[in-house]
């Protein structure tokens, strides 16, 4: 009789333990890269995205179109707290996390790490690109050149020949479907005054088809792959 109900209080142990979780288990589920791409259901302008990078507890890094910093995040009780702002966890798996703020407010938030891993956006366009059309209409003035170091140049079509424009390269960051460009001097995509840079989604992008799509929040750019330069 001993003996069954030390077997008994082993067995009740041993279900309350496989029902604890593992916070170190719920936490891998949160790491890695993520891009907010939705608020209310609707998708969110280029310029204003963020990317998560969460990594190692309690360690966050935020990318905006501007800079990036360092933050912390928190993971309890079916909230997740990311750089002090205080959400509901609504859903979470491999592709994507959904939120939902104190006030209401929806986030989506995609995954993008793991794709980043199976195809590496800085290696594909490291080409010359020729601009076709803007926003389906003849835009064939201009040429953007990046290279495997995340700089960038654009070139002109003059009377001469394509001329650079700025003779100090820009850089770039992408973040999978996402690209941010940084300017030193000129700022080839936006007309706003004192304007450091410009956010993209990439639509499409296939060196093997020579083909390159970007749009952000005004314009959509169609670009064809320069073979012969």
């Amino acid at each position: 009789m001993k003996k069954q109900i030390i077997l008994a209080a082993l067995f009740v142990a041993l279900v309350f333990l496989s029902c604890v979780r593992d916070p170190s288990k719920e936490r891998d589920k949160y790491r890695g890269k993520w891009i907010t791409s939705e608020v209310d259901g609707v998708k969110i302008n280029p310029d204003k995205k963020l990317v998560y990078k969460i990594g190692i507890y309690p360690d966050l890094t935020i990318d905006s179109s501007v800079n990036s910093t360092k933050s912390t995040y928190t993971l309890a009780e079916n909230k997740l707290i990311l750089n002090k702002k205080i959400y509901d966890i609504v859903s979470v798996d491999d592709a994507s996390l959904n939120l939902k703020s104190q006030l209401g407010t929806t986030l989506k938030l995609d995954r993008i790490d793991l794709a980043e891993k199976l195809f590496s956006v800085k290696d594909s366009l490291a080409n010359t690109w020729q601009c076709q059309s803007k926003n389906g209409e003849l835009f064939d003035t201009f040429r953007i050149k990046f290279n495997t170091k995340g700089e960038y140049s654009i070139y002109e079509n003059t009377q001469s020949g394509w001329v650079i424009v700025d003779s100090q390269a820009g850089t770039f960051k992408p973040h999978y479907k996402y690209i941010v460009l940084a300017y030193n001097s000129t700022n080839y995509f936006s007309t706003v005054a004192g304007s450091k840079n410009s956010c993209f989604d990439i639509i499409s992008l296939s060196p093997s088809k020579q083909e390159l799509t970007i749009k952000n929040q005004d314009y959509t750019y169609v670009f064809s792959l320069v073979v012969n330069q």
